[in-house]
C-alpha cells in the first residue's frame, strides 16, 4: 500500500530502479500480493474492518482500470496526471491514517 501512496515521481523513480520503468502495472501487481497478506491479517484480527475495506476500495479501483480499453492509464504519463491515480494514492494514504500509521513522503 506504501508504494500506491508515493508521489508519480517516486512511483516512477521505484519502477526504473526495479527494472520495470514504464510498467506501472507492477505497482497493482505488489499491491494484490499485500492484499492477499491483508486478508490473513484480518482474518487473524490484526486489522480493523475501516482498513480491511479501503483496501477493498483500492482494489476494486485498480480493477476498474483494467484492461484494454484503459491502456491508457498504466503509463508514467498516467501516474503523474490522471485522476484514477490521484484517487489511489488518497485512498492508499487513508490506509495509513485508519492504521494510525504516519504516511511517510
Amino acid at each position: 500500500v506504501g508504494r500506491l501512496s508515493l508521489e508519480p515521481e517516486e512511483q516512477i523513480r521505484y519502477l526504473n530502479q526495479i527494472g520495470v520503468g514504464g510498467l506501472s502495472e507492477e505497482l497493482a501487481l505488489e499491491f494484490n500480493d499485500a492484499l492477499q497478506l491483508g486478508s490473513q491479517l484480518a482474518e487473524a484480527g490484526q486489522l480493523v474492518l475501516a482498513e480491511v475495506q479501503i483496501l477493498e476500495t483500492i482494489d476494486a479501483a485498480l480493477v476498474e482500470m483494467s484492461g484494454p480499453d484503459h491502456r491508457e492509464l498504466w503509463g508514467d504519463d498516467a501516474l503523474r496526471e490522471a485522476a484514477e491515480w490521484r484517487e489511489i494514492r488518497l485512498l492508499a494514504a487513508s490506509f495509513f491514517l485508519a492504521s494510525g500509521i504516519p504516511v511517510v513522503r
